[in-house]
């Protein structure tokens, strides 16, 4: 991720304790999560608030996962809706017979 790009920000004025672009993709899981360690967190926090290519990273990244863990919910309704009554039951009856 650039630097140097006409809609980037100044770099980072403690850079030297902060994170690369190629860092922040390292801790984007944990971040998002919110496991990163507090000294990694700073750090990675840091370096977003100056490169608005790991700004604009991060959020792309949020919204993809808000959107697949929205559909995985979509599909488990649907799965649960499609499941025929009788079959339900029937399980429902041989759990009954085997306890």
């Amino acid at each position: 991720m650039s630097q140097n790009t006409p809609n980037s920000r100044p770099p980072c004025p403690d850079a030297a304790n902060s994170v690369t672009c190629e860092g922040c993709v390292e801790f984007l899981l944990d971040y998002v999560d919110g496991v990163l360690p507090e000294a990694e967190r700073f750090k990675f926090e840091s370096h977003i608030a100056f490169c608005k290519d790991c700004e604009v990273y991060l959020d792309n990244y949020k919204k993809a996962a808000a959107a697949a863990a929205s559909a995985g919910k979509q599909d488990r309704s649907r799965a649960a809706a499609e499941v025929p009554e009788a079959l339900i039951q029937a399980i429902l009856r041989t759990r009954k017979h085997s306890h």
